[in-house]
C-alpha cells in the first residue's frame, strides 16, 4: 500500500532564492576560474544542466557550434517540458554570438551569450 502512495507522490520543490540569467554573459569569464556573480552563476548552471562545457560553446568553427548550441537548446527544452505542462509550444534557444572586445594589448577576443 505505502509503495503505490510514494510512486503517485508529486515531487515537490522548495526554493526560498534565486537569480536571473542576465542578457548577455561572457562566456570566458563563467567557464573561467574567477568570482561570478549571480547572473553567471545561472549561466553556468544552465551549461551544466545541458551537459556542455566551454569548449563546444566557445569553438571557432561555426557549424560545430551551431550544432552544439541545438543540442543544448534541445536538451533543455525537453528538460523544461518535464517539469511546465501548461504549454507545449515553448522552446529553449540558446545562442552564442561573437563579440569582438578590444583588450589592452589589442587584441580582440570574447564570446557571449546574446541578450
Amino acid at each position: 500500500m505505502r509503495g503505490a502512495l510514494r510512486q503517485r507522490m508529486p515531487r515537490f520543490f522548495y526554493f526560498s532564492d534565486y537569480d536571473f540569467l542576465e542578457g548577455r554573459t561572457d562566456l570566458e569569464r563563467v567557464f573561467g576560474d574567477g568570482q561570478l556573480t549571480p547572473g553567471e552563476r545561472v549561466a553556468l548552471s544552465l551549461m551544466r544542466l545541458a551537459g556542455t562545457d566551454s569548449s563546444s560553446l566557445t569553438e571557432e568553427d561555426y557549424e560545430y557550434r551551431v550544432a552544439e548550441l541545438e543540442a543544448v537548446s534541445n536538451k533543455l527544452t525537453a528538460e523544461m517540458a518535464d517539469y511546465w505542462s501548461q504549454s507545449t509550444d515553448l522552446d529553449v534557444v540558446i545562442d552564442v554570438d561573437k563579440e569582438t572586445v578590444a583588450q589592452p594589448d589589442g587584441q580582440p577576443q570574447g564570446l557571449h551569450l546574446p541578450s
